[in-house]
């Protein structure tokens, strides 16, 4: 009785553990299905690079932001997959078959591995995600994932991989010939199994790329067919068009407006939805009015987003000039607005401002203001108006140019050769020709008087106006300040006298005296200065540690250690030779 009671409980137990196995395994699976798209995207900003690139004679080593030399000049490709980390993927020669990824001490890691490389990307100092968190790693002719730890994410079960032009966190997986979507996790997002794939490259400014689709492309017999899937890889449309692209201009998170073609007809599908059915010769897109304006058999017509028509296809050509659509047959011109109302006006094109006004221009090329009923706001035209903020717009009168508010007060005097906005900033800058004055205009659309014979630059957190004579510091509000309240914790700040600069501490006491053609402000724990036309660098004590033996004439120079940076639209160089910049 004993042995079968014993029995009986491991039957229990065998048959609770399986339970709980199932459980468990149900558990995974649903956890694997609710995370199949959770991956994370680490972000990296300026303030995290920690390491850089330099070049000497044609080879490539690494500093530090100290300019401090961490990898001697000595390889023919250095690689930083994450300007965080001590990591760095090296190619010895040119004609070295494989990679090598080594520490800030120049020990081999990752050896285990054939081949390391970073997702090759277009060149950016901001942050492109998934570059950062994932490396590709070779084992023959395939290619695999591993993070930067050697942890493998995927086998090498791929052909190639490769990025996704305007989509974080995905990449291009190729398997036999055919192309596929996987996430930086490994998930696979878009099986392998079409010609290729390509994310459609729609962005809004709440939740950049991460709302934009793939279309997909299969070849057939009668050549290659287009299709649609959502980020998540939901089949929307399947590939039967001989074209498909989605509109990017219209922004909507929740839908996907696509101009598809077959056999040379136009037509317009919101999703799976086809508003406008595929027998149209062209169709173009009105951002401003969110309008299509069609041609069909030498007719042409307006449709809105929802596929209805606002002016009948009837009419020989058809302009929109802001929210007036101009619709010409024959002898006949007729002005809609967008709704399709027939108004009567003497102005031929507009541009919308606000919810509440328009910008319009005449016959003559005269700028006025109206609002939504048409209005006319202003008692007078102006050779230009545009909008600034608020109810502030910038005007262009008898060659000079001020700011109005939408009743014509002038609030900025118009005396100004040009008034335009400073980029990353909400302010704006208005300068005189005749004296090459710089004044600012803040956020309250008041003058903050600047500097004549003046020029501008703009640094992360401040402003800085500079003449032969004077430096100005103001915030990105354009409140002035100056240099201390900035960078508290400096040891050396620039002065002028004479004509001559050199640097006093923080308690305006000389360190080095006014002697030089220019200098730098603190960058690091170096200062540069300029000598008989040449720039050497000193450090915070005033010591020079490298005499002025280079020549530079680009504006947006850094200096880092022996080395100097340059910065432009693009990103930032490490050069430790000279640079002459026209």
């Amino acid at each position: 009785m004993a042995n079968n009671k014993n029995n009986g409980i491991n039957k229990n137990v065998l048959i609770l553990v399986i339970a709980l196995f199932i459980i468990g395994i149900i558990f995974i699976i649903n956890n694997i299905g609710n995370s199949k798209y959770n991956y994370s995207i680490e972000t990296i900003n300026n303030e995290d690079i920690k390491y850089y690139v330099y070049e000497v004679n044609g080879l490539f080593g690494v500093i530090d932001k100290d300019g401090n030399n961490i990898i001697e000049a000595k390889y023919a490709k250095i690689d930083i997959p994450n300007p965080k980390k001590d990591f760095f993927i090296i190619k010895e020669k040119e004609d070295s078959k494989n990679n090598k990824v080594i520490n800030a001490k120049g020990e081999q890691q990752l050896s285990s591995y054939e081949d390391v490389s970073a997702i090759e990307l277009d060149k950016t100092i901001s942050s492109i995600p998934y570059e950062k968190t994932v490396l590709r790693y070779k084992n023959k002719n395939s290619y695999g994932l591993i993070d930067f730890n050697g942890k493998k994410i995927t086998n090498a079960d791929y052909e190639d991989i490769q990025k996704v032009d305007f989509r974080e966190g995905t990449l291009k997986i190729k398997s036999k010939g055919k192309y596929g979507i996987i996430n930086i996790k490994g998930t696979v997002i878009l099986k392998p199994i079409y010609d290729d794939v390509n994310a459609d490259g729609y962005y809004s400014d709440k939740d950049g790329y991460k709302n934009d689709g793939f279309i997909i492309r299969t070849k057939t017999d009668n050549g290659y067919k287009y299709g649609y899937t959502t980020s998540k890889g939901k089949i929307i449309i399947e590939p039967i068009y001989t074209q498909l692209s989605r509109i990017n201009e219209i922004s909507d998170n929740k839908n996907a407006y696509l101009i598809t073609s077959v056999n040379g007809k136009y037509g317009i599908s919101k999703n799976k939805k086809q508003l406008l059915k595929n027998e149209y010769e062209d169709i173009n897109y009105n951002t401003l009015n969110q309008l299509f304006i069609c041609k069909k058999q030498q007719a042409k017509g307006v449709y809105n987003l929802d596929g209805k028509a606002v002016v009948p296809m009837n009419y020989d050509e058809i302009t929109i000039g802001g929210i007036y659509i101009n619709a010409i047959k024959g002898n006949q011109s007729l002005t809609f607005d967008a709704k399709g109302n027939k108004i009567e006006t003497k102005f031929i094109s507009s541009l919308k401002a606000t919810d509440k006004y328009s910008i319009i221009i005449d016959q003559n090329n005269n700028y006025n203001i109206v609002d939504n009923n048409n209005n006319l706001m202003l008692k007078e035209n102006y050779a230009y108006i545009e909008y600034y903020k608020d109810d502030y717009f910038i005007v262009t009168k008898n060659g000079y140019t001020g700011i109005i508010n939408s009743t014509g007060a002038i609030i900025v005097p118009i005396e100004y050769s040009t008034i335009s906005k400073i980029d990353k900033t909400n302010i704006l800058e208005a300068t005189k020709i005749k004296n090459n004055q710089i004044d600012l205009i803040d956020t309250n659309a008041k003058v903050v008087r600047g500097l004549e014979n003046a020029q501008m630059s703009i640094a992360d957190n401040y402003i800085k106006l500079e003449s032969d004579k004077s430096i100005n510091y103001y915030t990105l509000e354009a409140k002035q300040t100056n240099y201390k309240e900035l960078f508290p914790n400096n040891k050396l700040y620039a002065y002028t006298q004479n004509g001559k600069w050199g640097f006093t501490d923080k308690t305006n006491q000389v360190i080095v005296p006014a002697r030089y053609e220019a200098v730098t402000e603190q960058n690091g724990n170096t200062v540069g200065f300029k000598q008989n036309g040449k720039w050497g660098i000193m450090d915070t004590s005033g010591n020079i540690i490298v005499k002025p033996i280079y020549t530079i004439t680009s504006s947006k120079i850094k200096f880092l250690g022996k080395y100097y940076l340059v910065s432009d639209n693009i990103g930032l160089s490490i050069y430790s030779g000279d640079i002459v910049e026209e």
